[in-house]
């Protein structure tokens, strides 16, 4: 991580989503920070909120998209955790 900068922020659900610009590995890299506390938890997935959670960031992820237009869009590959997969295609 080089450069890491507040760019500024948005709001999505009237939460405040910060952000953040950097670069990784040579590669322009944004990353969001919602301000409601639900992602400063210690873990990412494993949580009985993992799906709230993950609708939330995929939203906000969206929204920021929509008055965004990159060259390039490229998430970093995670795979799914099983209750969140099972939570998602009931």
């Amino acid at each position: 991580m080089r450069a890491l900068r507040l760019a500024g922020d948005f709001f999505f659900s009237n939460v405040q989503v910060k952000v953040w610009q950097g670069e990784v590995e040579g590669l322009a890299t944004v990353f969001l920070e919602p301000n409601n506390g639900s992602f400063w938890v210690g873990c990412i997935y494993g949580r009985a909120d993992d799906a709230r959670r993950f609708g939330f960031f995929c939203g906000a992820a969206l929204e920021y998209l929509r008055h965004h237009s990159p060259s390039r869009c490229r998430a970093r590959p995670r795979p799914m955790p099983p209750n969140l997969k099972n939570t998602m295609t009931k």
